[in-house]
């Protein structure tokens, strides 16, 4: 840990540094906490380094029309050795560390932040509409090298049947794509008093199909909250919006199985 305390403390002298704390569930990213005020974030490979650029971007321009908190990156120090960001500590604590069922202020909160996330536009720098059409292929190109080979096949077939029927419901029309965060996990999530304080961890953030989230939130949640979220939402559910949002919801796993190596049973429902 010395080295990111290190780089800190380089580009930031001033900064007298009497705590730190490790968060090192992340894929993509070393997060260290400093003084229970600030969040450095640490790319851990060097591709990551853009999207922490674009993420930092996005961010500064998303922020004052999106109802609640996220990060403001205060620091963005994008040169090796050592590249990282770092900003103010958000107030609340995920909400995957909460204990039952969500308040119904709550419910319309997050219904609101993703209204107002959905209908943002003007976002060039974001992944655009050829990169969310392309996701889920390059997926289960991924998959087929690296899960299918060792899975029995009756996962293998439920599986490949998931990714055809995605493939086909967003080919059918033109999918109503707009930002997402992309990520939407409860630890992602904060909140205190029964309110939702912030959103953190947006280095997916793209242009892609806002059934995305709401597959995040059924995910976590269970799909009565997510459907509880929508009763607050104004953006467009279209008659196949809970489908994708199910399909979405079933091939999530799929990149914890990839990353760590993990098998699962893809057919699961619940």
């Amino acid at each position: 840990m010395h080295p990111l305390i290190d780089g800190i403390q380089s580009t930031l002298p001033g900064l007298k540094i009497q705590s730190t704390r490790s968060h090192e569930e992340g894929w993509d990213f070393h997060v260290l906490e400093v003084n229970e005020e600030w969040i450095f974030r640490f790319p851990r490979r060097p591709r990551e380094m853009e999207r922490l650029k674009r993420e930092a971007d996005f961010l500064e321009k998303a922020a004052p029309d999106l109802p609640v908190a996220v990060p403001r990156y205060e620091v963005l120090h994008l040169r090796d050795p050592l590249p990282f960001g770092g900003y103010r500590k958000l107030p609340g604590t995920p909400l995957s560390a909460a204990t039952g069922s969500f308040s119904a202020v709550t419910l319309r909160e997050l219904g609101q932040f993703l209204s107002a996330l959905h209908r943002m536009d003007n976002f060039p720098d974001l992944p655009g509409e050829a990169d969310w059409m392309e996701k889920y292929r390059v997926l289960e190109e991924w998959a087929a090298e690296a899960l299918f080979p060792s899975m029995e096949a009756s996962r293998r077939e439920g599986l490949e049947k998931l990714f055809q029927h995605l493939h086909r419901e967003m080919g059918k029309a033109h999918l109503p794509l707009c930002p997402i965060h992309g990520d939407l996990s409860a630890a992602h999530l904060l909140g205190g008093e029964h309110h939702l304080t912030g959103v953190i961890d947006w280095g997916d953030a793209c242009i892609g199909d806002p059934a995305h989230d709401f597959a995040a939130l059924w995910l976590e949640f269970g799909e009565s909250t997510a459907r509880g979220v929508a009763r607050h939402y104004s953006g467009l559910i279209d008659p196949s919006f809970w489908m994708r949002a199910d399909l979405y919801r079933r091939l999530a796993p799929v990149y914890g199985w990839l990353h760590d190596g993990e098998r699962g049973d893809p057919c699961k429902t619940d």
